[in-house]
This record gives C-alpha cells, structure tokens and sequence, in this order.
C-alpha cells in the first residue's frame, strides 16, 4: 500500500511494522511543516513548547498537540472555519496527503483541499 492514515489503532507487532514506515514519518513530517506555515512559525513552536510543558512527564493522545496549536493558532487569527481537531483529524486519520489549492479571482480567495494519493 503506498498511503497510510498516521493515527490508527494497532493490535499485533505485525501491523505496527506496517503502519509505521516511512510513508507514515514522511506524511507526519509534511503535515506538521505545512501546519507551521498556515499557523506562523512563532505561534506554532509557542503551540509545541507548550504542549511539552503541560505533558512532559505523562503520556499523551494526539489530541492533546492539537489542542495546544489550536490555542497558539487562536492568538494569530481570529477565525478558523473549523475547529482545529476537526482539520487535523482529517489530515491524519485518513490515507494519502491533503494537498490545498488556493485560486485567486479579483478580491476573492478561494481554498479547497482534496487528497492525495501516489498510484506509481
């Protein structure tokens, strides 16, 4: 399989060597590096340093990164047309990469988002 979801559950040594391979290390980068432009590097890494302070000493869920983002993000804009566990769930729940496309037409902007998937 040439795409996998980056956050499913595993039940035998055998699927956690499949599900985590480079695809998933390589997709988890991509995602996290776009999520750094679309939030502002300075309110990303603040959204990070402050995940790790709160969870330094205990075990996390995904989640709980996403909430730390989702409240740096909050300090940069004032709206998101959805929550912030919503989009990423998207992004790392599903197979294959969200690539976004942006089309400027005048004074209107317009952002869709389909997924990706590498069939070669």
């Amino acid at each position: 399989e040439n795409a996998h979801a980056l956050q499913s559950d595993c039940f035998t040594p055998a699927e956690i060597a499949v599900r985590f391979s480079t695809i998933s290390y390589s997709k988890g980068a991509s995602i996290l590096r776009m999520v750094e432009h679309f939030m502002k590097r300075e309110h990303f890494k603040d959204g990070v340093q402050n995940y790790i302070d709160q969870h330094q000493f205990g075990n996390t869920e995904p989640e709980d990164l996403w909430l730390a983002l989702n409240d740096s993000v909050l300090e940069s804009v004032s709206f998101l047309p959805a929550d912030f566990i919503t989009v990423m769930d998207n992004w790392v729940k599903k197979s294959g990469y969200p690539v976004l496309s942006v089309t400027v037409n005048g004074r209107d902007v317009t952002i869709s988002q389909k997924r990706f998937l590498f069939s070669g």
